[in-house]
């Protein structure tokens, strides 16, 4: 099996992956992420991004849809630099960047009306997960969307495209969150791609 990155021109600051066996797996971070995005239906809305991650999933939604957004993260360094990559797209104005955790948001019951948690439970402790989510639904008063690596995904990223992490055990148990997330929800809807499955979560 050979894996290749390569950048695409007109979105420089992602990658895509191409995995070759027996059949061609092709995956871009960025059309993930864009897909992720559409299926929440974010235009108008009042949207929380957890975790800054270079601003990555921020971007694409201050890029393409007209949303107010608002992105955490507990960490003051990956804010200062999810704010330089932002600046850097000419998006400075279009993101409000917040120091915040996750397992205790600053931010009043419903303040959102949608919720984005792309490939982030797997790395919070797990003991703090179900804290995370609980909070994802008590700032979200219409679409709560998770997305997060599958077992099959979990061993790809392993072994192709972050090998010296242990995301297979860091996966996140999906037997343990769908009762959580049904439990919040009127309606569940889902879809799996190449690495992850995605739930949006209806309140």
């Amino acid at each position: 099996m050979h894996i290749e990155l390569h950048s695409k021109k007109q979105r420089n600051h992602n990658k895509g992956v191409n995995i070759l066996g027996e059949t061609d797996i092709k995956y871009s971070p960025y059309e993930d992420r864009l897909r992720f995005i559409e299926f929440a239906g974010v235009n108008g809305k009042k949207v929380l991004d957890i975790g800054a991650n270079k601003a990555k999933m921020s971007r694409i939604l201050a890029t393409h849809f007209n949303c107010k957004i608002v992105c955490i993260d507990p960490d003051e360094k990956k804010i200062e630099i999810a704010k330089k990559y932002t600046e850097d797209d000419g998006l400075g104005d279009k993101i409000e960047f917040k120091l915040a955790d996750a397992r205790k948001m600053p931010f009043q019951d419903n303040e959102f009306e949608i919720s984005l948690c792309y490939s982030l439970l797997h790395h919070v402790q797990k003991v703090d997960r179900r804290k995370v989510v609980e909070e994802l639904f008590r700032v979200t008063k219409e679409i709560v969307m998770i997305s997060d690596l599958h077992k099959k995904g979990a061993k790809i990223y392993d072994a192709y495209i972050h090998p010296t992490e242990n995301h297979y055990e860091m996966r996140l148990d999906f037997n343990w969150l769908i009762p959580i997330i049904k439990e919040n929800s009127k309606n569940v809807e889902e879809y799996e791609n190449t690495l992850f499955h995605v739930f949006k979560c209806i309140i």
